[in-house]
């Protein structure tokens, strides 16, 4: 059985290495940390795989011009060889339109991940979106807008 501390810290670096991904819009780094067979239950219910999980983060990258987002980890177990977590995510995203005009909302969600070890590194096999709230802060003109916090 894996020592929970270790795996605790390899998360975390995986996390790290997420959300540098996502803030570089790097793709194929970002999605290296889910398996091929994720299965991704979303807010709604709604269950996704990794395929279309792509398609909508690709989709993201191509809207958002900025994106600020944490996480705290609630509780935290090793079972079966995998990875159990449930995380509290918070995050602002700004879209971005002629330059001048933004939109930013704010996103709060709790969710339960399950990690596997694969080739030498953890992916994300399972995604069960607890509760979602996304919240629009509204639109503002500027040529600089306000940074998100």
């Amino acid at each position: 059985m894996p020592d929970p501390t270790e795996v605790a810290v390899e998360l975390d670096a995986a996390h790290r290495k997420a959300k540098a991904a996502f803030n570089r819009k790097d793709l194929r780094a970002y999605m290296s940390l889910f398996s091929a067979d994720l299965h991704y239950r979303q807010s709604d219910g709604k269950v996704i795989d990794r395929a279309r999980l792509e398609r909508d983060i690709q989709t993201q990258f191509s809207r958002l011009s900025a994106v600020r987002t944490t996480f705290d980890r609630e509780q935290f177990e090793i079972a079966d060889g995998k990875a159990i977590e449930i995380l509290h995510q918070t995050a602002s995203a700004r879209a971005t339109a002629f330059f001048v005009l933004h939109r930013t909302w704010d996103l709060t969600r709790k969710g339960r991940y399950v990690w596997r070890p694969e080739d030498g590194q953890w992916v994300i096999e399972e995604v069960d979106v607890i509760e979602e709230i996304v919240q629009s802060r509204g639109f503002s003109m500027s040529l600089r807008p306000a940074s998100l916090v």
